[in-house]
Order: structure tokens, then C-alpha cells, then sequence
């Protein structure tokens, strides 16, 4: 599972994760570009100012980083203290 936090500004804040990057070159004529596994560690990126997360900016705005992680643990308490079952709705598909 990949948590990230995109809702304070222009900030968004990703938690460490595995993930699959592409490789050079990029795919062709339909077919995908080869694949290799990444380790991707905490960052932070201003999307007004990189949209594209090239610059990692967490280590100039541990402050940032921190509100950030506490919100997101906030959420993430919320979510298991009052996570429920799904229901059936008899007469819906």
C-alpha cells in the first residue's frame, strides 16, 4: 500500500514504499517500456513549483514533513477506530 498526502497546499508527502519504475527507453508502438523495482524513501515535493516530483524537498522542511505526518497518523487512527463491515443492500447489484 502507497500512502501519500496531497491536502495541504501544494505540498504532497510520500511515506516510504516499493514501486516498479520504467526503464529507458520508453515503450513503443503499443508495447511498455521495461520495468525495474524501486525503494522510494519519505519525500516531499511543492507541486506549485515541481509538478513533475523531481526535487525531494524534506530535509529543508522537516516542519512540513511533521505536520504532514500527523495529520496522515491522525487519519489513519480515525479510519481503524471506525472502520466497518460492507453491508449487502438487498436490491442493489
Amino acid at each position: 500500500m502507497v500512502i501519500y498526502f496531497s491536502d495541504n497546499g501544494p505540498w504532497n508527502l510520500y511515506f516510504p514504499h516499493q514501486c516498479e519504475r520504467q526503464t529507458d527507453p520508453p515503450g513503443v508502438d503499443g508495447f511498455p517500456a521495461g520495468q525495474s523495482e524501486a525503494s522510494i524513501g519519505l519525500a516531499l515535493f511543492n507541486l506549485d513549483e515541481d509538478i513533475s516530483e523531481t526535487k525531494d524537498l524534506a530535509d529543508q522542511y522537516p516542519d512540513i514533513v511533521q505536520k504532514l505526518k500527523v495529520l496522515i497518523d491522525t487519519h489513519l487512527k480515525d479510519l481503524a477506530e471506525n472502520s466497518r463491515v460492507p453491508v449487502k443492500i438487498s436490491g442493489m447489484n
